[in-house]
Order: C-alpha cells, then structure tokens, then sequence
C-alpha cells in the first residue's frame, strides 16, 4: 500500500475526493498515477500483539487439576498425568505441590 493524496480537482473511488489521504495499492498508483500525489508520511500500522503461549494447549487435564496448577504456579508441562490416556487429574497435582512430578 502507498499513502497518497488525492490531487485536487480529481476522485478516485465513490468516497474519495481531491484533498483526501488515502492508501492505495501499487497496481492503483500505476493506472490513476495522474490523480495521486505520493505522501511522504507512511500508513500508520497498528502494532499485532503477539498472542501469548497457552501453556495448557494440547494437555488432557481436569478442570479442577487446572485450576489448582494455576493456584500454586505449577507448570503444566512437569505434572506427570496418572488419568486415562495420561490425563492430569487434581491428585496429580497435589503431588507435584508436595514435591513430585
């Protein structure tokens, strides 16, 4: 995208008129070139927050196990699942509270 300015006397688009800013695409700037004037300002880009890691993602555990790790601060990825399937049941957690995995 280019941010430009609508040349006066010109319109680009429904909404767009002479005076206007907008961003077009290069292909846009190559066929209307004679209705932009190129503005030296860059678009403003909001920055995307990086998505924070589930720590949980892809582990079977109770609802209860959860919320008593997340209690205590135990890393999910240490606790040893005895359910089935290796699934992380609240006992399991206790353990690792006292001191096991």
């Amino acid at each position: 995208m280019v941010r430009v300015t609508i040349r006066p006397g010109m319109h680009h688009r429904e909404s767009l008129r002479g005076g206007d800013v907008a961003d077009v695409t290069e292909a846009e700037l190559a066929a209307f070139g004679d209705k932009f004037v190129v503005s030296r300002e860059q678009p403003e880009v909001e920055p995307v927050p990086e998505p924070e890691a589930d720590p949980w993602a892809g582990l079977d555990v109770t609802d209860g196990a959860r919320a008593l790790a997340e209690e205590h601060g135990i890393n999910p990825h240490l606790v040893r699942g005895s359910g089935k399937g290796g699934r992380i049941l609240k006992v399991d957690v206790v353990g690792a509270i006292n001191g096991g995995a």
